[in-house]
């Protein structure tokens, strides 16, 4: 079992251990029920969101970041997830920033026990303001574990829904968002020997391929309903019925519940082109009939194309939900090292994401 395959969960204790809380707007509350205790040198901050809470452990190490500026950076992340879905998807996450690494915002993963993010010590407040990993990894909480044969349509939708969601609270523009489309769709097209997205698992298929499945489902679907149902409902739904990180789903329940919720057949239809064959997309058509124009590293907008409507219902603003937050400073004697090998999703990697 190789290291990218391990959450480092990092910590079970045996022994109690006594724990001050002051929250924002002075109450005392006791924290969540859990079984994890930080250690000694570690700092845990409970984040109270809409439906649920994240215990946020930062381990010791060399940051050039305050606690503030990284607490910020995930509230500003569950926000976005939180506005997407009504509610924040669990109940309780742990989410774990390990110092650390050549890069700057580096690896994350996310299994059963909650998300780790490694930041490197040249992490920057402007670099935690332009992040993507910490939503990306969020939005894999909201959906089930599949077969690995399926791991495109689980890093395909948290690749697609991530910058979806941060556009519509403000945190990135409409043009960085279909600019960032323009330039990464063409790696998820289909190259010689490719067998379908079930079958081919590079990492351009399997992030921006992936993706691409989910943009065509998100247009199809607002284009047969009038713009009245998208992706965004299959999303919920699949949620609501209780597929998220902690069930394992098939594809067929996926697909099911998903076109249920948008009274179409629309993922049943696209997994069918898409699973096991190539198949190649005119992305400049697609991007000249939502009214994209992509020239010299600059995105502009024609309002005048057949489906800018439907474009610009994709990045419309919405409210941004209000959080407060709780802060616990706790002392461990008695520490045990725990790793689990299951794994929700592959090691996410980094993608180039445009200025």
């Amino acid at each position: 079992m190789t290291a990218q395959a391990l959450l480092l969960n990092v910590l079970l204790i045996t022994l109690a251990c006594n724990c001050t809380a002051c929250l924002t707007n002075r109450e005392q509350e006791k924290p969540a029920e859990s079984g994890f205790v930080p250690p000694k040198d570690s700092r845990t901050f409970h984040l109270k969101e809409t439906g649920g809470q994240i215990d946020l452990t930062i381990l010791y190490g060399n940051l050039s970041v305050s606690d503030d500026s990284i607490v910020n950076w995930v509230q500003n992340a569950a926000k976005a997830v939180t506005a997407y879905f009504g509610h924040y998807p669990a109940r309780q996450l742990r989410i774990v920033i390990e110092p650390g690494g050549s890069s700057k915002i580096g690896e994350g993963v996310t299994t059963e026990d909650g998300i780790l993010v490694k930041i490197g010590p040249g992490t920057q407040q402007a670099d935690l303001n332009d992040d993507w990993v910490m939503t990306h990894e969020m939005f894999h909480v909201a959906f089930p574990d599949l077969d690995n044969q399926y791991v495109w349509l689980q890093e395909g939708l948290a690749s697609y829904l991530e910058p979806l969601a941060r556009v519509r609270l403000g945190f990135i523009t409409p043009e960085r968002l279909w600019g960032d489309m323009v330039e990464g769709m063409p790696e998820g097209q289909p190259e010689p020997g490719d067998k379908g997205l079930d079958h081919t698992h590079t990492w351009g298929r399997t992030y921006w391929g992936g993706s691409m499945f989910c943009l065509q489902a998100d247009l199809r679907i607002r284009d047969l309903t009038n713009n009245r149902k998208s992706l965004d409902d299959a999303m919920r739904a699949i949620l609501e019925q209780g597929g998220d990180h902690l069930r394992h789903w098939t594809i067929e329940k996926v697909i099911d519940v998903g076109d249920r919720a948008t009274g179409t057949t629309v993922l049943r239809d696209l997994y069918n082109q898409m699973c096991c064959k190539p198949v190649t997309y005119d992305l400049d058509g697609l991007w000249r009939r939502l009214g994209v124009k992509y020239e010299n590293g600059k995105v502009t907008f024609n309002d005048n194309a057949p489906m800018a409507a439907i474009r610009r219902s994709m990045t419309a603003r919405v409210p941004e939900p209000q959080v407060r937050r709780a802060i616990f400073t706790c002392h461990a004697r008695v520490i045990i090292l725990h790793y689990t090998s299951r794994r929700i999703a592959p090691l996410d990697t980094p993608r180039k994401r445009g200025g």
